[in-house]
């Protein structure tokens, strides 16, 4: 059976991450390096509009790649299999809403570019991952 990628979750934590849910893993990819934003903000070009635009981009790039491509894309991007998940929580946390996934005693946290999308994210998901999706 081919993998493929179910959703894709932007995200604007500290690292501009994507996570992509496979049939059987989720793939968290950057979607920018710190030195680029650092450069792009030294020299004026950092606007947050044109930083969410360069995510968004390379988001779709990501999206239409194999998954051993996207692991391969970046040094820094992992795959966590669905059998190491604990729990993936969707939730609210001060004014934004987040994405946490347990994976044994790791905890990744990041906070969704697009919160709106938070029904469609569950509804995709629930499928995938049932009693360990939880929403709050």
């Amino acid at each position: 059976m081919n993998e493929e990628i179910l959703v894709t979750i932007g995200t604007r934590s500290n690292q501009p991450t994507a996570l992509l849910f496979t049939s059987n893993r989720v793939i968290v990819a950057r979607t920018a390096s710190t030195a680029a934003r650092v450069i792009g903000y030294a020299f004026g070009w950092g606007g947050q509009a044109t930083e969410e635009h360069a995510e968004d981009k390379k988001i779709k790039e990501l999206s239409k790649l194999p998954p051993e491509d996207i692991l391969a894309d970046n040094k820094k991007n992992f795959a966590i299999p669905y059998t190491d998940i604990i729990q993936v929580e969707l939730f609210k946390k001060m004014l934004s809403r987040k994405i946490r996934i347990t994976a044994g005693t790791t905890k990744h946290e990041f906070r969704l570019s697009k919160p709106k999308e938070l029904e469609n994210y569950v509804n995709t998901l629930r499928p995938v991952l049932a009693d360990k999706l939880v929403v709050s």
